[in-house]
């Protein structure tokens, strides 16, 4: 178990990264390991015993299903699903459709889905990109607790999801062109100390 960020501006790769981690492009001339364990396609990556769940800044649910049917394509326990309905504020909008929510809604019910699955991977592209700040400090509540115990790769631009990272990457170009602790790359002063800085002047 760990938290792990990838950091770097638009364009440098970040989400094409986390596609290919995700099985959701094919990927050729490397291999992905998980634990000691290999894999050299994506099909053996999804196939594996390994666990993992996805939370984009725009999840795919089924819009022709409302949005506790959607849970319950993940659960039967229709008790749990309302107590996670509830605990995000989506119980208001349980029988409408994914389709008439807002995009902080959205990203509210991505979230409220990975604690139905309890996956062992957790992978979070710009998770709370759609929350206004008073929501996004609920759910980051909330996304703490999820992340505990398990392996969590979180993708981000905004550097204020730093603090609890285990591990930061920054990538350019798409490249791994520093890793390290903050502290680490800080004490570097190069590519991560330069946005780091930029951003908190901002």
């Amino acid at each position: 178990a760990g938290f792990y960020l990838l950091y770097g501006e638009s364009g440098s790769g970040k989400t094409t990264l986390i596609n290919i981690l995700s099985g959701m492009i094919p990927f050729e001339g490397g291999k992905i390991s998980v634990n000691g364990q290999a894999f050299t396609t994506c099909v053996d990556w999804q196939d594996s015993a390994l666990s993992f769940d996805y939370i984009t800044q725009d999840s795919f649910f089924a819009d022709f299903l409302t949005v506790s049917e959607n849970l319950e394509l993940i659960s039967d326990d229709k008790e749990k699903i309302a107590a996670v309905l509830s605990q995000f504020g989506l119980s208001h909008v349980a029988v409408q459709s994914p389709a008439t929510l807002s995009g902080g809604e959205r990203q509210r019910l991505s979230i409220a889905r990975v604690f139905l699955k309890d996956p062992a991977i957790l992978i979070l592209d710009e998770a709370t990109s759609a929350l206004d700040n008073t929501t996004e400090v609920l759910i980051q509540q909330a996304l703490d607790e999820l992340c505990r115990g398990r392996t969590t790769l979180v993708v981000a631009h905004r550097l204020s999801t730093i603090r609890n990272a285990d591990e930061i990457a920054v990538i350019a170009d798409g490249h791994i062109k520093e890793q390290g602790s903050h502290e680490a790359l800080l004490a570097k002063d190069g590519i991560y100390a330069k946005l780091y800085k930029e951003q908190f002047r901002q």
